[in-house]
């Protein structure tokens, strides 16, 4: 996938003030604009959510463990085998909501690679 490198920032617009502009090195991202004051705090949240985002994309897609999901789903295969050879239930109990979350990574890498 091919995005602006990271890390992107949020800085206020010099003319505008209530618009921010999300940015990164290389330049311009996009802009995040309210009617008043009493829009700001949800644009900045939103501003910053965008800005978090080749980070983001970066952690749930790190290729050290084939994916941070794929890491998850083998954390939760070793929980389940040890439950079965120690026969200790709180093993597995985590085993599902690890792939849970995993299935949710790999849903919003999915988003984020146009492929949902």
């Amino acid at each position: 996938m091919s995005h602006t490198k990271g890390p992107w920032e949020v800085v206020k617009h010099k003319r505008f003030p209530f618009q921010l502009e999300v940015k990164s090195a290389d330049g311009y991202i996009c802009d995040m604009e309210g009617l008043s004051d009493d829009d700001m705090p949800t644009v900045d949240a939103n501003a910053r959510l965008i800005a978090a985002a080749p980070e983001l994309y970066e952690a749930l897609t790190d290729k050290r463990f084939g994916s941070t999901a794929g890491f998850l789903r083998k954390i939760a295969k070793q929980l389940e085998d040890e439950a079965q050879q120690v026969g200790e239930e709180w093993h597995s109990i985590y085993a599902p909501r690890l792939n849970a979350i995993a299935d949710e990574m790999d849903a919003a890498i999915a988003k984020a690679e146009g492929r949902q």
